[in-house]
């Protein structure tokens, strides 16, 4: 496991240590079973004290991701659904249909733009946001659409690059002066 500190952020120590153990948890670099570093270990490499790794890692502990073992240390915890996720995850879904009298179809044999027939459009938008942590989220928005002409003109009914789906995805950091 790969960690970078840097002891001159205006995030704490703590957090930082948090946010790429959840992170290197969440992408699979961290495998179940797996023994995390003890504390003295990480304190020594970083030069911190061993109290703030050992902060961080009841941190962990105390959000799901990692569990204690008397005797052997610190172990990445098999994910499930029970894993909390703090009450920070947000969902959010739309149903909707659009239909449209005429819209621009591209024409590419001239390079412009013509007036095409009237469609429907049917789709579904899907989001979720999750505060991994105070200054970290991540969010995620898939949208589902079906558009097709409403009078079929001799080449089907689809509407020519028309996005059947879209995914977006990312992380947000927020910088103690902003974002």
């Amino acid at each position: 496991m790969q960690l970078w500190l840097s002891k001159n952020s205006d995030v704490p120590i703590r957090e930082q240590l948090v946010t790429q153990i959840l992170l290197a948890i969440a992408s699979g670099d961290l495998k179940p079973n797996q023994k995390l570093p003890s504390t003295r270990e990480l304190a020594r490499r970083f030069r911190v004290h061993s109290n703030t790794v050992n902060a961080a890692y009841r941190d962990l502990a105390q959000r799901g991701w990692v569990a204690f073992r008397k005797g052997s240390g610190v172990y990445v915890r098999e994910h499930s659904v029970d894993v909390p996720l703090d009450g920070k995850l947000e969902l959010g879904a739309a149903l909707w249909r659009l239909d449209l009298q005429s819209e621009l179809v591209w024409n590419g044999d001239e390079g412009t733009t013509e007036p095409g027939g009237a469609t429907t459009r049917l789709g579904v938008d899907l989001s979720g946001r999750w505060q991994i942590l105070s200054w970290l989220d991540a969010d995620l928005d898939v949208s589902l659409a079906k558009s097709r002409y409403k009078i079929n003109s001799g080449n089907g009914d689809a509407v020519a690059l028309a996005p059947p789906r879209i995914v977006t995805g990312g992380l947000t950091a927020r910088h103690p002066w902003g974002v």
